[in-house]
This record gives structure tokens, C-alpha cells and sequence, in this order.
């Protein structure tokens, strides 16, 4: 890849994006564009991303409302859904509408993001 990823990361909790962030850096991948509502997300989908990392439960629009925005808008973009729920019927809402997967917000999330990154062949 020429220009490093473009990774939105939408959550409300600031300590998740620090987290996520930290778990990234490791990864050499800088390029990450921090957001924190479902309108943020969608008032910034003209940028192109090459993945999104998505909560699934913030303030005002949930996530899965702003996952039928991005598939409406930017269908190719890959979104793996992040919550703190570990609600089998909230991971099957999503992957059917159109999430790739969905992961919980646990000790696992150092792990499933470096599968998230190297499945999408991000990583530098």
C-alpha cells in the first residue's frame, strides 16, 4: 500500500480509543482518525476509509444504525463491530448487516485486532 490505511475508529469511551490506538501504534499503523458518534462517523465517510472499527452502543445514533449508513455510502469499506455486550443476537444483527465481524470489548481486543489487521492486509 502506498499511503498508510485509513482507520476510523468510532467509540464514545475515550479510554477504548486510547486503547485502540496503543494496540495500532504496535502495528505501525498510524493513520487513524479517532471519532466519537455515529454522525461523526457518517459526516466523515467522504475520507475514503480503508477500515472501520465500530461500537455498537454510543450516544445518539447506535451502531448499528450508522453501519446501514456506511453500507449505504461506502459498501466496500470493511466495519468489524466492538461492544462491551456479549450478545449473540447483536453479533448476528450486525454480520447480517453487513459487519465482516464482531468482538467484544475484553482482554481478546489486543488479539482480534491484529486479526482484523492482518486479514485485511493493513499491517506495513
Amino acid at each position: 500500500m502506498d499511503t498508510p490505511p485509513l482507520i476510523f475508529v468510532v467509540d464514545d469511551d475515550e479510554l477504548i480509543h486510547k486503547l485502540i490506538r496503543s494496540i495500532l501504534n504496535k502495528l505501525s499503523l498510524h493513520n487513524i482518525n479517532h471519532l466519537y458518534s455515529g454522525e461523526e462517523c457518517i459526516s466523515h465517510l467522504h475520507k475514503s476509509p480503508d477500515l472501520i472499527l465500530l461500537d455498537f452502543e454510543m450516544r445518539g445514533i447506535n451502531g448499528l444504525e450508522t453501519l446501514d449508513k456506511i453500507k449505504s455510502n461506502n459498501p466496500g469499506v470493511p466495519v468489524y463491530m466492538i461492544s462491551g455486550q456479549k450478545e449473540f443476537n447483536t453479533a448476528i444483527k450486525a454480520i447480517q448487516k453487513g459487519a465482516e465481524d464482531y468482538f467484544t470489548k475484553d482482554c481478546n481486543l489486543s488479539k482480534n485486532l491484529e486479526k482484523v489487521i492482518s486479514s485485511s492486509k493493513l499491517s506495513a
